[in-house]
């Protein structure tokens, strides 16, 4: 009995966690179209409103690491200097960006 009941309580934990990365993903989209719009791309097949790539192309070529959004983001070059995101914010967006990988 007691094997059963430690994998009920990993599984849920499990569960839990996927479950937070969803939400944290689904924020990002959100902060994401809040401050990123303007200019990219933000969800797939979205309007374009500038001439700034999409988050699926950046998503997809940038290489396999997505530190370098963590870097753009606490480190904002024009024209993006007007973006004052927390860590939390960031890594919400920088989950969202997972999702949009295809690689």
């Amino acid at each position: 009995m007691r094997p059963a009941f430690f994998l009920t309580v990993f599984v849920f934990v499990a569960t839990m966690g996927a479950a937070d990365a969803q939400t944290d993903a689904q924020d990002g989209a959100r902060i994401a179209e809040q401050w990123c719009a303007s200019c990219h791309q933000v969800a797939p097949g979205g309007l374009a409103r500038d001439a700034a790539p999409s988050f699926v192309t950046l998503a997809n070529t940038r290489g396999e690491n997505l530190n370098w959004v963590r870097n753009r983001m606490q480190n904002p070059l024009y024209p993006m200097t007007g973006i004052n995101l927390s860590r939390r914010e960031i890594e919400d967006i920088v989950a969202y960006f997972e999702t949009l990988r295809t690689e």
